[in-house]
């Protein structure tokens, strides 16, 4: 008797076949093997960030017009009576602290919104600004010196260094302001004007190299 096989009963034995294969790839590739690994660890360390402050003094002002030898003290600003060709100073002690190792900055000096119609370039009153040393010299250009702080690697010969803590008794620099009434000023021009300088600002602006 001759054996026969439907072709049904012969996709049936297919599909199983490819069922089998398909389930075995599987769980090959399912597999975990075992290959062989190490590890190790060491303490990370801590981060720790620096610091930056400013402060700035009460300041005082004097009268260092040309016919004067030495400094006139002037008590309260608001009640002196500037002329053409009179020039007044104030000075402003800064301090300084900055904690960094790569630490590096600009400090800038400046009114923050002086306004008034006494101040004019010509015929009028021109604000100026300078930065001294502890010695008493002229640093940085106008109103603008580098400093460093004490800790720092940065290499900057015209910079000054800077404490890592606010001391007040000892400021680093001081800010000098200078008012000029320009000489020239004719007639009653700026009479019984103003010039209104605000507040003094300090800033410490990090830079990168």
């Amino acid at each position: 008797m001759t054996s026969t096989t439907t072709p049904t009963t012969r996709n049936r034995r297919i599909t199983g076949v490819l069922a089998i294969g398909a389930g075995a790839a599987l769980l090959l590739g399912g597999s975990t093997f075992a290959l062989w690994s190490a590890n190790a660890n060491v303490a990370g360390g801590t981060v720790t960030a620096g610091n930056l402050e400013v402060s700035v003094a009460d300041g005082s002002w004097n009268d260092v017009s040309a016919e004067h030898t030495t400094p006139v003290a002037i008590p309260a600003l608001a009640d002196f009576r500037i002329i053409p060709g009179d020039v007044l100073e104030g000075t402003f002690p800064v301090d300084v602290a900055a904690l960094g190792d790569n630490f590096a900055a600009d400090l800038t000096v400046g009114f923050t919104s002086p306004s008034g119609a006494l101040l004019a370039d010509l015929e009028g009153v021109t604000v100026t600004y300078s930065i001294l040393d502890a010695d008493g010299n002229v640093v940085g250009a106008g109103d603008t010196v580098s400093v460093l702080s004490e800790d720092s690697v940065v290499v900057d010969p015209a910079a000054i260094v800077v404490d890592n803590l606010l001391d007040g008794s000892a400021p680093e620099l001081t800010a000098v302001v200078t008012a000029t009434f320009d000489a020239d000023t004719p007639d009653q021009v700026r009479t019984a004007t103003e010039a209104l300088l605000g507040d003094l600002d300090v800033t410490v602006s990090q830079k990168r190299a």
